[in-house]
C-alpha cells in the first residue's frame, strides 16, 4: 500500500470509528434512560393502589380510560375488562399459575406441606 492510499484508508477508518463511538454513546444513553423509565414505572406500580385510593373521581376515570379499552361495572364492581395493549402484560401476569397454588413458594418441604403435621 502506498502512502497516499494508506492515509486515505487511515482517515476513512478514523471517521468510521467516530461514527461507531457516536452510535455506542447514543445507545448507552438510551439504556440509561430506559433503566430510569423502568425504575419509575416500577415505583408507580408499587404505589398504584395507594395512589388510586387518594385520587379524585376524575383522576380515577382518566386512569381507567388510560389502562382499559373495555371496562364493565355491575353494581359498582368490575364485571369484566380488557386492558389496552400496552398494559395487558402487566394485568395478565397474575393469571399465570406458578408456585404452590396460592401459598408461599419455597423449596422448604415443611412449609405448605403435610410433612409439617406428621
Amino acid at each position: 500500500m502506498l502512502v497516499p492510499e494508506w492515509k486515505t484508508e487511515s482517515n476513512r477508518l478514523i471517521e468510521e470509528q467516530k461514527e461507531v463511538d457516536a452510535l455506542f454513546e447514543a445507545h448507552t444513553e438510551t439504556e440509561e434512560e430506559m433503566l430510569q423509565y423502568v425504575l419509575t414505572v416500577s415505583e408507580l406500580a408499587k404505589n398504584a393502589s395507594r395512589l388510586y385510593k387518594l385520587a379524585t373521581s376524575q383522576e380515577k376515570r382518566r386512569l381507567a380510560h388510560l389502562v382499559f379499552s373495555e371496562l364493565v361495572l355491575v353494581d359498582g364492581k368490575v364485571s369484566s375488562y380488557k386492558a389496552k395493549e400496552e398494559f395487558a402484560p402487566l394485568l395478565e401476569r397474575h393469571s399465570v399459575q406458578v408456585g404452590s397454588r396460592g401459598r408461599i413458594r419455597t423449596d422448604d418441604p415443611f412449609v405448605n406441606s403435610e410433612l409439617l403435621y406428621r
